[in-house]
């Protein structure tokens, strides 16, 4: 792997992408509280799916702050759920909590739930999202991702009303990765569910500094360990937004969103990830006088060189609040409810051809990775042997 020393001051046109950085991680005080969140949260059930993750964790410490009826936490993986209840016991101890080991996917126990708790605003942050781990586990991607999504749309469309937003992503804008993929067939699930008494809506967002596994986390841990940062590609290009602006960003859109809404951030500017890594080192040696480098490895499979919001077959729309804008989408595909079956019956036949012949159905702008195609290749040649 060769390795190249970092010279962040080597192209003066980088100079404001530096600028973005530094603002990016200036240590700066908590944002004001918005009456506006707390108006809308205070004596309100809020169900949020993936609790124990980073954002999931985040929304749930922020909306504890504004004194809803109940809490109700939702995550397959204890461990998050446990550090998030230890949080919640000494920062909101009067705020009543239920905690639920489980997947949003599993149509029972969200029938139970809802009829315990009917919650009136559902915040659905559960997701598989590392890219390259994806690709090589399309099946699980496709059934958290986009099942998980359709069986939850599915169950609270059955109940008695309420809100749901999800938090999904960028790389569901002309997807080339199959968590791509899946985020667009949530979008849509949702879409195919959605009504004015239980609005269904989502948020797509690009990465969060400081969630886990992001390239902030991984670039820390890299100068500790004396580097190199690895990056992918010189020109690779990423949306980032800070943890607080993300929660935010949230909030705004579950008040202000309506049924099948795609909103986005307004005003995002892509930053370089190698200007990220070179600010980073520029600091640490700053402090230290070593010069970790940075290692050029290679675009993964299914990821982009740049990322959007805004697919080629979407427009933007209009601002809405202060800090989002609209996604105009075509939701009108032609019988959903049977292409998500028969992308049911490809993944629990473990049938990749079918998978992805169906995926491309429901989301034309889908453009399989290599890693993929060349999987799918070889299962077509086996079956044939």
């Amino acid at each position: 792997m060769k390795r190249t020393p970092s010279q962040p001051n080597r192209q003066p046109s980088r100079k404001p992408s530096f600028a973005i950085c530094e603002a990016l991680l200036a240590e700066r005080p908590d944002a004001p509280e918005r009456p506006a969140d707390r108006e809308f949260h205070q004596g309100r059930c809020v169900l949020i799916t993936g609790a124990g993750g980073s954002i999931g964790g985040m929304l749930a410490r922020r909306i504890a702050a504004f004194h809803p009826a109940a809490l109700i936490l939702l995550d397959a993986a204890e461990h998050g759920l446990f550090e998030l209840d230890r949080h919640l016991d000494e920062a909101a101890p009067g705020v009543r909590r239920r905690l639920l080991v489980g997947s949003c996917g599993d149509e029972r126990l969200m029938r139970d739930l809802l009829h315990e708790f009917s919650p009136d605003v559902t915040y659905h942050a559960a997701a598989h999202k590392h890219v390259p781990l994806m690709e090589q586990n399309p099946f699980a991607a496709i059934n958290n991702n986009a099942f998980g999504t359709w069986r939850l749309a599915k169950t609270l469309a059955e109940s008695s009303g309420g809100r749901l937003l999800m938090i999904s992503t960028d790389k569901a804008a002309n997807p080339a990765s199959i968590m791509g993929a899946s985020k667009r067939v949530a979008e849509i699930a949702l879409a195919a569910h959605s009504r004015a008494s239980m609005p269904m809506s989502s948020i797509r967002l690009g990465n969060v500094l400081g969630t886990q596994g992001s390239v902030l986390a991984t670039f820390q841990a890299q100068l500790l360990a004396g580097g190199p940062l690895t990056v992918t590609h010189p020109e690779a290009e990423r949306f980032f937004l800070r943890s607080d602006d993300a929660v935010s960003l949230i909030l705004e859109a579950m008040r202000c969103c309506k049924a099948n809404e795609i909103v986005a951030p307004a005003g995002e500017t892509g930053v370089r990830v190698l200007d990220l890594a070179d600010y980073l080192i520029a600091k640490h040696r700053a402090q230290s006088w070593r010069s970790p480098g940075i290692a050029m490895i290679g675009l993964r499979a299914g990821e982009k060189l740049r990322e959007v919001f805004v697919g080629d077959g979407e427009l933007p729309g209009a601002a809405i609040g202060s800090l989002l804008r609209r996604v105009h989408t075509d939701f009108a595909s032609a019988n959903i409810a049977a292409a998500m079956h028969a992308l049911e019956h490809a993944a629990e036949e473990r049938d990749l051809d079918a998978l992805l012949q169906t995926v491309k159905t429901l989301v034309p702008d889908y453009t399989a990775s290599s890693l993929l195609t060349q999987q799918w290749q070889r299962e077509k040649e086996a079956a044939h042997a």
